[in-house]
């Protein structure tokens, strides 16, 4: 946990850099004399490829979010990607064999920058993962029916998830 310390924060060069033009103070250290912590403390990390976090080999996977980009990531077998619209074929290639995949799934009509329903349900018969965990829920979605009308391998993420993962 990172309690009363800096939070290593990687993403790539222009969301590093958006969030230190709004949020400049995260990155600067606190006041000499503060004796508890009073702000977030990030440590930027710039993503280029792939990279490594202890022991954890870590690949980004670059996303489209309409009128922006976003990064997912995969963790050996499992993979998360959210803020997506579509998704280039390196991004599928770097899915590959994933056994849980967590993927955003906004709405159930077509959106500019979030998949709808329809098209995630395709990616994950595309990738084939064993386990699908659906994130990003809006209110749009009912979780007992959505959950209902799912694959038996596809389910919505609920708040406090904790999701095990095998190898």
């Amino acid at each position: 946990r990172a309690v009363n310390g800096w939070i290593d924060a990687y993403a790539d060069e222009g969301t590093l850099k958006s969030i230190q033009e709004r949020f400049a103070y995260v990155f600067e250290p606190q006041h000499p004399d503060a004796k508890v912590i009073y702000k977030p403390l990030l440590r930027a990390h710039v993503v280029t490829g792939p990279f490594k976090v202890n022991d954890v080999d870590i690949v980004p996977i670059a996303l489209d979010h309409g009128y922006s980009t976003s990064l997912g990531f995969r963790f050996g077998n499992l993979a998360y990607t959210t803020d997506v619209v579509r998704m280039a074929p390196e991004s599928f290639k770097a899915l590959e064999g994933v056994g849980t995949w967590i993927v955003s799934c906004t709405v159930d009509f077509p959106h500019e920058t979030h998949a709808e329903l329809k098209i995630v349900l395709e990616w994950i018969e595309r990738i084939k993962p064993k386990r699908a965990i659906l994130t990003h829920l809006s209110y749009y979605f009912d979780y007992e029916t959505l959950k209902a009308q799912l694959p038996s391998h596809v389910e919505p993420a609920y708040d406090g998830m904790v999701v095990d993962v095998e190898g």
